[in-house]
């Protein structure tokens, strides 16, 4: 009989029997996944439960002999149906029992008795028991299929008691059996299992052809539960191996999986399992994207389903190092979990609230936690989630100025994490065993832990493929290299002929940039051998780039009805995606034809060779490490090398915002105020030590940390604060020497270029223009960041001047509707070697991607068009111009990254091919700027100076104008790159 079942309803079979005789029913499965329970006489007494793995196709089978006449009940439920279904019932027996009858009922009773009933089931010795005993039978009676099934079931039970060695050989004998009978379902959970055990016991080659195994097996079953688990077995398995970009691939599959299944909770678990690759990686923008989805799809859900989700928005939040901003989360996931019964989880929190109580300074509460945390792993059997529990004690005991007690806990965590090759945890118990050695006096076994810390470091960056993740990964690890600096500059300072200097000097040069380098020897190879780029996926990139300009737009629309903010949440959502599409897609045209490789970050020569090679003799290199407790000058010129002590970070960074404010501001000071200056004040720290060094020489300034905001050129000088530095200094920047050396490399490869100056200004942002009043153009048609940004009269103005300058030949000037994003990405400007661009620039911190270049929104004829030319846009041009000027406000700034620096539009050009850029710090005065620019470039045009010379004169002829002479006015502009 055919019956229609929905979830939270029961339909009831009974049947009377005499004693003795035997009923086989069954109950074949149409699109739901039911569940039976058996009662028998008197008083409708519990049988079994029976609930084979087979979801919502297959027969549920009950084999029962009477062993009392009366009336049985059989009740038939779904208790997980998402949707209503079918199920047929037939009585394909109905006798007095056999011999073989009473042996094969007594074998389903005792499988199944193993199981338990509504979700409790017996003791462990009690369950193996039952399944070895349906075992033996099965065998018996030569049932292959239900001897397989209790194998399963028997090694399932052993993996969660870690019996790793019995349940192994339990699983293969279960895939074997399977495998005889084709049953491609099981054999796909078999080798998920035994790919699980080898994962969990370290053995990682052998764990990975077992999930390869178990993926083919899926192709019979692709929407079968368990499909998913193995994608995310086998995406954490590539993320422990360092391979986030096929971890996230591998993820991305177990989403779309769990959705086509129609299951939010389990899309909610593979999505939460996006996010730990993407904080792996230190992406936390994405990661918390696809955390926000999670927690949308277990809205309204039960507690459990809720608690990973919650618990990893805590961990995105420490490690951006928002401790305050984790604790809401954390503690809701341990309300949530109380007599949940999951202890792995439940420790896991506390881990974390451990790490908030550290960060927080409230130690105490970081050591009770962290030991109850480590007591619940040790017991669980998860060596590698102990591996980290030992981290975190161990950095509780730091903390507490325990070395001794931390060098133990993390010499325990070392061996986990060895033992079940666990390299990430390796990194961070080696950084750790070197900070206790370090702070126990023992400076050699610090060197070594810390070097080897960040070999490992290194070695999953390389691993990582994908280039974004790289440097979010490194950006995550720099304070590898920190610690290394401070630990060579210790052994200098007790050691001064031991060249620890010179060493310390390097890890700070390798730990600069990164991203930048690897792109410019990307762009140098490219000059001598073409790649062979498949324009497929050029051209799928590209219609990438315009559904990301049309999803970035979409969330500006002006803020309406919570629907509205809802659909905001959705575009978010949407905009990563094709973000992270975008990305892939740039990894996958890279590694079609890869660049020469950079191996650990190393030099591309030694650092004296680089500073020989570089340095003229009237230029010093200045450059700085910003720390705790101490910071860091190099001063370096072509045959020396010296260091100098500075405070650390956390006396610097205060001073550093207080000099930028003053320097921003339009009054100038002078006298005693001047000499008492935040400005004065930091010049005389980053700069007295080494003021008898400089003379009138050039300064090459490599900037870290907040200093990047800080314009050396209008810092007091320290010999005279009277005067700026820029009286006696021409000043340039450089994002490290070994970058500098490539700027210098590429130019000799370069096409001549036929045009001396495009430059594009005055660019029509929105209806308030008067250019385009009379189009009647609609303001919804128009991108409201663009419209909302004032015009720019004096660019005009500023534009007409260089191009006089110029002499008119080999000059394009694009100006009101012409200066348009599609003029940069048309490939007219490689043509020119100096770009112009006179318009604001707009900063994304959130997305350094998404940060661009305003210009024209409508074309000549009134019709909208897309006005924000990304850095993502920009950086895949070829613009390999001498200088590109961006002469709009506060385009220099952008997101700033451990390992890279500030990551924005003077990145983007560099890496697009530009030797050199000028850039804003803050926001520039309209009018002050044109008087800027006019000036710079009839030093360079007529005058015929190198660019930082020219720039270092058009400051001080404005600085010796009283109406100019703030550093308002001239201070905020730098050149970046090389300044010859």
């Amino acid at each position: 009989m055919e019956r229609d079942l929905a979830r939270g309803r029961v339909d009831a079979w009974e049947i009377d029997l005499a004693a003795g005789q035997y009923l086989y029913a069954t109950f074949d499965q149409r699109g739901i996944d039911v569940v039976l329970h058996v009662f028998g006489p008197p008083g409708r007494r519990p049988l079994v439960e029976v609930d084979r793995p087979s979801e919502a196709e297959g027969k549920e089978r009950v084999h029962l002999v009477a062993e009392a006449a009366g009336r049985y009940r059989i009740e038939v439920n779904c208790p997980d149906c998402s949707r209503p279904g079918q199920y047929l019932a037939r009585v394909e027996a109905l006798r007095p029992a056999t011999a073989a009858d009473r042996r094969r009922a007594a074998a389903e009773r005792s499988f199944y008795e193993a199981r338990g009933w509504e979700g409790k089931p017996p003791p462990f010795r009690q369950a193996v028991a039952k399944f070895e005993k349906a075992l033996r039978i099965f065998e018996e009676l030569g049932a292959r299929g239900r001897q397989a099934e209790a194998l399963y079931r028997l090694g399932k039970l052993h993996q969660d008691a870690h019996h790793y060695g019995e349940a192994l050989d339990l699983f293969q004998r279960s895939a074997a059996l399977y495998g005889a009978l084709h049953d491609h379902l099981f054999i796909a959970r078999a080798y998920n299992r035994i790919g699980a055990i080898h994962a969990e016991t370290g053995e990682l080659a052998r764990a990975l052809p077992a999930y390869r195994r178990a993926l083919a097996e899926w192709r019979w079953h692709p929407l079968a539960s368990g499909h998913a688990e193995t994608l995310e077995n086998l995406a954490r398995l590539r993320e422990f191996q360092g391979q986030a970009t096929e971890a996230l691939r591998l993820l991305r599959e177990a989403v779309d999986v769990c959705a086509r299944r129609g299951k939010p909770a389990e899309e909610a678990t593979a999505l939460t399992q996006v996010a730990w690759v993407y904080r792996m990686a230190g992406a936390w923008e994405p990661a918390l994207a696809a955390l926000e989805r999670a927690l949308d799809l277990t809205r309204g859900a039960p507690a459990a389903q809720r608690l990973a989700p919650l618990n990893e928005m805590g961990q995105v939040a420490l490690d951006a190092d928002e401790p305050r901003r984790a604790l809401p989360y954390l503690e809701k996931a341990l309300e949530l979990e109380a007599g949940a019964g999951e202890p792995e989880i439940h420790a896991t929190t506390l881990a974390d609230l451990g790490i908030a109580y550290r960060r927080l300074g409230e130690f105490e509460r970081a050591l009770v936690a962290d030991r109850q945390s480590l007591e619940l792993f040790r017991a669980s059997g998860n060596r590698r989630y102990e591996a980290n529990a030992w981290v975190n004690l161990g950095s509780a005991y730091l903390r507490l100025r325990q070395p001794q007690r931390a060098a133990e806990c993390f010499a325990n965590a070392l061996r986990l994490a060895r033992a079940t090759s666990y390299r990430t945890t390796e990194a961070t118990a080696l950084l750790g065993a070197a900070v206790a050695a370090r702070d126990r006096q023992n400076l050699g076994q610090a060197l070594t832990d810390g070097e080897a810390a960040l070999e490992r470091v290194e070695a999953l960056r390389e691993e990582a493929s994908r280039t974004d993740l790289q440097r979010s990964y490194l950006a995550l690890n720099v304070d590898h290299y920190g610690f290394l600096i401070g630990v060579l500059m210790q052994l200098h300072s007790m050691r001064p002929a031991g060249g620890f200097e010179v060493r310390a000097f390097e890890r700070s040069e390798q730990s600069r940039a990164r991203g930048l380098l690897e792109d410019l020897v990307t762009r140098r190879a490219a000059l001598t051998r073409p790649r062979a780029v498949d324009q497929a996926l050029v051209a799928e990139r590209q219609r990438l780039a315009r559904q990301i300009a049309a999803k970035d737009r979409e969330l500006r629309a002006p803020p309406g009805a919570d629907a509205q903010r809802g659909r905001n949440t959705a575009v978010q959502v949407e905009l990563e995606s094709l973000l992270e599409r975008s990305r892939e897609l740039a990894d996958r045209i890279r590694r079609a034809d890869p660049p020469p490789a950079i191996a650990g970050g190393a030099l591309p020569r030694s650092i004296g060779e680089l500073a020989q090679g570089l340095l003229e003799q009237q230029t010093v290199l200045l450059e700085y490490h910003l720390g705790a407790p101490k910071s860091y000058l190099w001063a370096v010129t072509a045959d020396s090398i010296a260091s100098f002590e500075l405070p650390g970070s956390d006396q610097l960074d205060p001073l550093l915002h207080s000099t930028y404010e003053q320097l921003s501001r339009s009054q100038p000071q002078a006298g005693p105020q001047a000499a008492a200056s935040p400005a004065a004040r930091l010049s005389h720290i980053l700069l007295g030590q080494v003021a008898e060094r400089l003379g009138e020489r050039r300064l090459l300034i490599v900037a870290d940390g907040a200093l990047q905001y800080i314009p050396f050129a209008a810092l007091p000088d320290p010999r005279n604060a009277a005067e700026p530095l820029m009286v006696h200094h021409e000043i340039a920047y450089a994002p490290s020497l070994a970058v500098l050396a490539e700027l210098r490399a590429i130019p000799g490869g370069r096409p001549p270029r036929p045009g001396a100056v495009a430059i594009l200004a005055d660019p029509v942002f929105g209806t308030e223009d008067e250019r385009i009043r009379h189009f009647q153009v609609s303001p919804s048609a128009l991108d409201p960041l663009l419209a909302g940004l004032p015009r720019l009269p004096y660019s005009r103005a500023e534009a007409d001047a260089i191009a006089a300058l110029a002499g008119r030949q080999g000059v394009l000037e694009a100006l009101g509707f012409d200066a348009s994003p599609e003029l940069v990405t048309s490939g007219r400007l490689r043509q020119y070697r100096i770009l112009h661009f006179a318009t604001h620039g707009t900063l994304r911190g959130d997305r350094p991607d998404l940060s661009a270049l305003a210009l024209s929104q409508v074309d000549r004829a009134g019709h909208p068009r897309k006005g924000l030319l990304y850095a993502s846009e920009i950086k895949d041009q070829e613009l390999p111009a001498d200088l590109v000027v961006l002469s709009g406000c506060k385009t220099a700034l952008g997101k700033e990254m451990g390992g890279e620096g500030v990551v924005g539009l003077p990145q983007s050009f560099l890496s697009a091919g530009a030797r050199r850029v000028l850039v804003s710090l803050w926001d520039v005065g309209d009018r002050s700027t044109a008087e800027l620019m006019e000036r710079f470039y009839r030093a360079l045009l007529k005058e015929k100076l190198p660019p930082a010379a020219a720039l270092r004169a058009a400051q001080q002829a404005m600085w010796r104008q009283a109406p100019w002479r703030a550093a308002y006015h001239w201070g905020g502009f730098v050149l970046q790159g090389d300044w010859r």
